[in-house]
């Protein structure tokens, strides 16, 4: 019999080397604004009365690892850690309780990033206290596809405003002209570049992912009200408007409304419904064939939400 089994207590588990451990207990300092004399025994105190050692051993391991990644993001912002301010006691804890049930490394990262920009005293950052709670609440694939939407959206914005200057370029010249074939030649690099770049963010999500596990983690998405199902072309401008009648009586126009409260009621029916009405993670492009795209937009709140975990 071994002595783990002849005492049934879980083996020492190493956390790692002093450097990172050190650099996770700064972190823990000035988001406390307290001194500590190491990082494991403060971070496995935090957890005391968890059941069993092993557990204790592993959630304080990730909360090692977000917060050595804290200090790193916060030193490519330019922060030294010593300038890093503190954070009220009860957000703290919620975010360390989030960070230490998770080993996946996207989630982490996020964890990071918050903890990061609400103790970053160049920027004015409101952590809202729905954003650990939501946080909580995903899936490792749900933080992969949420980079991916927001991703394709940066990298296509990129690209449009390249390429509106290489349009109105052409609209000067005949199609013969070396300056014309010049910027179309440019043009098409971008198309080439986009489909590539497309390809790849698509590929992070569903590589080794079944297409249960995407459904499930898009229903939760647009159940958390993080996506909405992406319109081509959708423009509904003013939601009411005043109009007049034949008899110049006053008369509210409310069919814009009427349709975004049928695409939030389909968006929240698309949520709960995974076997059949999802669609995939992405379509092609209505306008560019070679070109696929999410078909799903971030809303607002996601915005808002992965402008703090990034």
């Amino acid at each position: 019999m071994s002595e783990e089994e002849d005492t049934g207590k879980a083996p020492d588990i190493v956390l790692f080397k002093s450097d990172i451990e050190a650099a996770a207990a700064r972190v823990a300092e000035r988001a406390f604004n307290e001194t500590w004399t190491g990082a494991s025994g403060f971070l496995g105190d935090v957890f005391g009365g968890l059941v069993g050692d092993r557990v204790k051993q592993w959630r304080t391991r990730n909360l090692v690892d977000t917060l050595a990644k804290t200090k790193n993001h916060l030193e490519s912002k330019g922060v030294n850690i010593d300038a890093a301010k503190s954070l009220p006691m009860g957000e703290l804890l919620v975010i360390f309780e989030g960070a230490s049930k998770t080993d996946d490394f996207d989630l982490s990262s996020m964890w990071a990033a918050l903890l990061s920009n609400g103790m970053n005293p160049k920027v004015d950052t409101f952590i809202d206290p729905s954003f650990p709670r939501l946080l909580a609440s995903l899936s490792g694939l749900d933080a992969r596809i949420l980079k991916y939407v927001s991703d394709y959206e940066h990298l296509f914005q990129t690209y449009l405003s390249k390429a509106e200057v290489i349009w109105a370029s052409l609209e000067k010249w005949e199609s013969t002209d070396p300056k014309f074939l010049e910027a179309k030649e440019t043009h098409d690099q971008l198309v080439k570049v986009l489909t590539e770049n497309t390809e790849k963010l698509e590929m992070s999500v569903i590589d080794g992912t079944t297409q249960e596990h995407l459904s499930y983690s898009l229903s939760n998405l647009l159940r958390l009200g993080l996506l909405l199902e992406a319109k081509d072309g959708v423009s509904y401008g003013t939601l009411l408007r005043v109009d007049f009648d034949r008899d110049f009586n006053v008369k509210v126009n409310s069919r814009n409304l009427e349709r975004v409260l049928d695409e939030l009621r389909d968006g929240n029916r698309l949520g709960y419904e995974t076997d059949k009405e999802l669609l995939e993670v992405s379509k092609e492009d209505r306008f560019m064939s070679r070109i696929r795209k999410p078909a799903y937009a971030l809303s607002g709140y996601a915005k808002r939400f992965l402008n703090a975990c990034t």
